[in-house]
């Protein structure tokens, strides 16, 4: 299918992540880049409550909700934009500026010109990668995950309800349910409502949004928020971006981890906050108290897209805060008495509350499942440290072009006294993936266990701080083309204007130029067709034929028909509920199972013998079945845990209705369900 029959999708699916988060920051007095660049940040909130508060007030899952959830994040904005208008009356003089700037609001709200050039730019550039690396609208990248995050949006749409526990349970039906983040699904589940798309269609347009719209607008955001909002700075360090396949299209493609992404992709703004709260930068309109008031309002949408991008806030305001209490030390230790001692005792007060308080949080019951999954290191501690200057992974290509920007925009930055706290925190995230990558010991666990240990999330927290590192080399570069440029006009002098520019084309031309493929690079292009389309047919789960008998033959006839489809799900039945709309027994290849799902797994097969599995059958209203002789991943020994659901053509009570290539359908017709 073309993405053409899909622009609504793709256009619902963006308004989604900008206009809930623009109009909240409007009313909290956000104007220009800032107003832009938080707008994803905000959007989730605003979700997040729609999710929240819609079955409290009795709303179906729909747009309703997420309009309910919008109104209300703007009455909290709202109050915090009062509340800032009202600080500066109190602090007199001002007050007049203010409104003046309010008179003329309606300009405020338009983006700078830099600013929207290169997001404009970034984001054409990053979809053309996305939707060619994708391909087919309703493919899907054929990775484990990739079954859950489908099945959950499905079962969004069926339920009408997109609660945690709700997509918790599309793999997880023994009580209680645990937490679950569901902003992904609830957003994919949108477009299935809405525009009718498919679950997988569905998931891939907020694929290309989260790429393409909310990454671009929060990093560029960050980007300008350092270095100046400056088309020299913004438009090279928008295409260095596209070019990084560790973020986006990593999470887009390993995993797959879409609602990491989703939450990620906003990161960069929370940054932001940060930096402003801390006095690293400066962002007109966007005062301490009231970027303070912002990060703790995202805090619930960050959560709700994904709680590790929340942990990814942290490991990023650590280094943030170090660097924000030497800043100080320094500026009040000449000075001396009251300033000198109260700073060092600031720093003494920093230092004990960590002391305090981590070992509490490493035996802290909520980390529990997460200290229980450990990814063990791959790679040497030399071999980690390599790959993360490089900004690769075994599943994405190195990015030598932009690593060796970010190398020289980190020298840059420690020459220039300006943007050391950014070099400090990207040497933090350059250590948590060696620690991730190349070591298995018990310091290794401490620090990397809020990701799993799992140095694939930590490489995509890398892309965060190297853009806008790569930024200021990129903007070194075009001062310098400038410069020799205007050398070159004396002769025949040229405009001032129409210098820059040919200036900043030759840097932006010899990016794209030193960057492998056309606009398609091959970094982020291999990263996401390695998942899409992998090499070896063990690696395919749901192949489009297979995607196409099931919507054909298993669709449900009408709002009565909720009969359920059981079948082994490493060999794509579990997708089948997915591919028709029909609900699966079995959401996810890796559940924990209540009863009667444990003993479909043992004696499905049995059905027509055992009155046992008949009353299981009936109970889960499981009304078809499927088998596929071909499994995804053969050689993973969790295929063969499923004895129940093997050689199901022998078994009486199952009626054959459908059969093409290694996959058949069969009714239940034994158990009284004729």
């Amino acid at each position: 299918m073309t993405w053409v029959s899909f622009l609504p999708s793709l256009v619902l699916a963006g308004l989604l992540v900008m206009v809930p988060g623009l109009a909240a920051g409007a009313v909290a007095g956000l104007r220009r880049d800032a107003l832009w660049g938080l707008a994803p940040l905000l959007s989730l909130t605003g979700i997040a409550l729609g999710v929240l508060l819609g079955p409290r007030l009795g709303l179906a899952w729909g747009l309703a909700p997420v309009a309910v959830g919008s109104l209300v994040l703007c009455a909290v904005t709202a109050a915090v934009g009062l509340g800032s208008w009202a600080w500066g009356r109190m602090r007199g003089p001002a007050g007049g500026a203010v409104r003046v700037a309010r008179s003329r609001s309606w300009r405020a709200l338009l983006p700078s010109g830099a600013y929207a050039l290169a997001v404009l730019a970034t984001s054409g550039w990053m979809a053309a990668i996305t939707v060619h690396a994708i391909g087919d609208v309703s493919s899907m990248p054929q990775n484990l995950d990739a079954v859950f995050h489908l099945n959950a949006i499905e079962r969004v749409v069926a339920h009408r309800d997109a609660s945690p526990a709700t997509v918790s349970a599309t793999a997880v039906s023994t009580t209680p349910v645990p937490f679950y983040p569901p902003l992904f699904h609830a957003m994919g589940s949108l477009l299935v409502l809405v525009t009718g798309a498919t679950p997988f269609a569905a998931a891939n347009v907020l694929a290309v949004v989260i790429a393409a719209v909310a990454w671009p607008v929060s990093v560029l955001l960050l980007t300008g928020a350092v270095h100046g909002s400056r088309v020299q700075v913004l438009l090279p360090a928008g295409m260095a971006a596209a070019t990084l396949a560790v973020f986006p299209y990593l999470l887009l493609s390993f995993g797959v981890l879409w609602p990491n992404s989703l939450g990620l992709a906003a990161v960069p703004a929370v940054v932001v906050l940060v930096a402003v709260v801390l006095g690293l930068v400066r962002v007109p309109g966007l005062g301490r108290g009231r970027a303070t008031a912002l990060g703790l309002v995202s805090a619930i949408g960050l959560a709700y897209a994904h709680p590790g991008t929340v942990f990814s806030v942290v490991a990023l305001a650590v280094p943030m805060g170090a660097a924000a209490l030497t800043k100080l030390v320094l500026r009040s230790w000449p000075r001396g008495g009251v300033r000198r001692w109260g700073s060092l005792a600031l720093v003494a007060l920093v230092a004990g509350a960590v002391k305090w308080y981590w070992p509490g949080i490493l035996d802290d019951p909520l980390f529990k499942p997460v200290r229980s999954f450990d990814w063990p290191a791959t790679r040497t501690l030399e071999q980690a440290f390599g790959e993360a200057i490089a900004l690769s992974t075994e599943y994405s290509p190195a990015a030598w072009l932009v690593a060796g920007l970010v190398v020289v925009g980190a020298g840059l930055s420690l020459h220039r006294h300006r943007g050391r706290w950014l070099v400090l925190t990207h040497a933090t995230l350059v250590y948590l993936y060696v620690q991730a990558a190349g070591s298995d010991d018990q310091l290794s666990s401490d620090l990397t266990m809020f990701w799993y240990n799992d140095r694939f999330r930590l490489a995509a927290m890398l892309a965060i701080t190297a853009v806008p590192l790569a930024a200021l080399a990129l903007g070194e570069a075009f001062d310098r083309v400038l410069v020799a440029a205007r050398h070159l006009s004396r002769r025949r002098p040229l405009p001032l204007p129409l210098t820059r520019w040919v200036a900043l084309g030759l840097v932006v031309v010899a990016l794209v130029a030193l960057t492998p493929g056309d606009l398609s690079p091959f970094g982020p292009y291999i990263t996401v067709t390695k998942s899409y389309r992998p090499a070896s047919a063990d690696e395919v789960l749901l192949d489009p034929q297979e995607q196409r008998l099931y919507a054909e033959k298993l669709a449900p006839t009408g709002p009565q028909d909720t009969a359920t489809v059981v079948g082994n799900p490493w060999n794509g039945s579990s997708l089948a509920g997915a591919a028709s709309g029909r609900e699966p027994v079995f959401g996810h290849l890796v559940t924990t199972p209540d009863a009667d799902r444990a003993l479909l797994k043992e004696r499905f097969n049995q059905l027509d013998s055992d009155p046992a599995v008949c009353a299981a059958v009936r109970r889960l209203h499981v009304g078809y079945a499927t088998e596929d002789t071909d499994y995804f991943q053969p050689w993973d020994r969790r295929t063969r845990t499923y004895p129940g659901l093997v050689d199901l053509q022998k078994v009486r009570g199952l009626t054959p209705i459908a059969h093409e290539g290694s996959v058949t359908i069969y009714r239940v017709t034994g158990c009284g369900r004729g």
